[in-house]
């Protein structure tokens, strides 16, 4: 088991044990300061990803291991997969490049057909937008409401991912 310290932007610590124990996955939190999780098998190690990028995105590639395909795709509740999630919470170009570089669909679309393309864009995610566009993300992916990346954004007022897309 490898135990990895994580500062947070919030100030408080996390350490987390990276472990391959068998028994039912798991990504809990023991106090207020401390997680933990136990990896098995593909929904196992899936989840432990899709939850660190929400919780901890600076441990996904500690959390990635050898993850590939069906790790990387886990699909939660609602569709959303790990580079939704991390899309939508954080602006990381590192992190959705790691992902990306472990086969993460770049147009997979959740359950309200938003891409992680639409959803950086809504979140204003600058450098997440740019590494999408560069891997290839497809601009022209509609959501439930009929709107691509580029108007999502412009309905929000971010000009500069809107130039970005529309550049592309």
């Amino acid at each position: 088991a490898r135990r990895v310290l994580s500062n947070l932007a919030s100030g408080r610590r996390k350490f987390v044990d990276v472990s391959a124990n068998r028994g039912s996955p798991r990504f809990s939190r023991s106090g207020t300061h401390t997680m933990s999780f136990r990896r098995s098998g593909k929904s196992g190690k899936g989840e432990a990803i899709a939850q660190a990028c929400v919780e901890a995105p600076e441990l996904v590639p500690d959390v990635l291991g050898g993850a590939t395909g069906d790790h990387v795709n886990y699909r939660r509740t609602g569709g959303l997969r790990p580079l939704h999630l991390l899309c939508a919470t954080h602006d990381l170009p590192d992190i959705v490049t790691a992902l990306l570089d472990a086969g993460a669909e770049i147009d997979a679309q959740n359950d309200e057909l938003e891409s992680a393309l639409m959803l950086a864009a809504r979140r204003n995610a600058v450098g997440s937008v740019q590494v999408l566009l560069a891997a290839g993300a497809t601009k022209g992916l509609v959501d439930l409401k009929g709107l691509n990346a580029a108007q999502q954004a412009a309905e929000l007022g971010h000009g500069e991912v809107v130039a970005l897309i529309e550049a592309e």
